[in-house]
């Protein structure tokens, strides 16, 4: 699925997955804003296969309701990986983990990417939490509020730096 320039608000998934955006395969995103949408389990504005974005802000989005084990990915979640190009904005969404982002992986590709005040309930996935298939081992990227967890991105550039994620 491709979308560009595209609006999703307010948008809820009462016993499922991705609140405004919902796709068995990969999607394509630029130039959207996802705000206020809900998933009563995974993926609260957005849930895929792989994800693609450029140009998007994923604000105030929620991944709530269901069980525990459930309730990942309050921006998005993706079965695999996510590719995050430039201006892509996660701000105040909440999730038990990945409140931000839960995936396979996460490639940045760009300084404006950015992780502003995302809420894991659990504690220690406030930004992304990545699953490493290959080896079949959980890795957490850290939470804004809390420096404990590890880093879950393939790149050394990367720094914790006053609530989000830069590049040095």
């Amino acid at each position: 699925m491709t979308s560009a320039t595209s609006l999703f608000i307010g948008n809820v998934a009462k016993d499922n997955d991705g609140g405004a955006l919902y796709a068995e395969d990969d999607v394509k995103i630029s130039y959207a804003n996802l705000f206020l949408n809900t998933a009563y389990e995974d993926g609260g504005a957005i849930f895929c296969k792989n994800a693609f974005l450029d140009n998007c802000v994923c604000e105030d989005n929620s991944a709530s309701g269901a069980t525990f084990s459930q309730c990942e990915g309050g921006g998005l979640y993706a079965k695999d990986d996510v590719y995050l190009y430039k201006n892509c904005l996660f701000h105040f969404n909440s999730a038990e983990y990945g409140a931000g982002i839960e995936c396979g992986c996460a490639y940045i590709y760009d300084i404006s990417v950015e992780f502003i005040v995302n809420e894991a309930h659990v504690g220690q996935m406030g930004a992304v939490y990545y699953r490493d298939e290959s080896s079949g081992i959980e890795k957490s990227f850290w939470t804004q509020e809390d420096i404990r967890g590890s880093i879950g991105f393939r790149n050394s550039n990367l720094t914790y730096w006053g609530g989000y994620v830069s590049f040095k």
